[in-house]
């Protein structure tokens, strides 16, 4: 192990795919934001220690996955630093890599990776993680979605189906 305690094993062990997905698991989140016709979906890793998310961004980099600047967050007299994804063939990629070895956020995963593939519809992911927090297996509240498109039609605003009657005569 190197003097940081993380670095050699994370980037030199047998295991690299297996432990940043277990990373995941305790410190990561997928989040979903609820749009006009679409879900903005996000991957974060999270960590007060710097070098933590750093050594996660290299892991990433040296695969060509790319990354974005890492950003950081006043949690009162914490920092709390963040690795996101949120290039939809970025993170489908990650999500490949990590869900063969993810336990407790692999549901979440699912969910995300249909959704960015157009297996599911808005409506039915929000419904799929409705049931993961009822289950408690996600931490959240319960939302309420109705727009039943693909994320790549609800992306295209002019290819969209008018939502009602009067929107299709505006």
């Amino acid at each position: 192990m190197g003097a940081d305690g993380m670095k050699t094993t994370l980037l030199g062990g047998t295991n690299l795919w297996r432990q940043v997905a277990g990373y995941f698991d305790g410190d990561g989140a997928v989040y979903v934001a609820l749009c006009k016709f679409v879900l903005k979906i996000r991957l974060a890793f999270y960590d007060v220690w710097k070098p933590q998310i750093e050594t996660t961004t290299q892991f990433f980099e040296s695969r060509g996955i790319p990354t974005r600047r890492l950003s950081v967050q006043e949690k009162g007299e914490t920092e709390l630093w963040n690795l996101t994804f949120s290039e939809p063939t970025v993170m489908k990629l990650v999500i490949r890599k990590l869900l063969p070895f993810s336990c407790k956020k692999r549901g979440d995963l699912l969910v995300a990776l249909n959704y960015l593939e157009d297996r599911i519809t808005a409506r039915e992911a929000v419904e799929k993680l409705n049931g993961l927090v009822l289950e408690k297996r996600r931490s959240g509240y319960i939302r309420r979605f109705d727009v039943d498109l693909t994320r790549s039609v609800g992306s295209r605003p002019g290819k969209r189906p008018a939502r009602t009657a009067r929107d299709a005569h505006a």
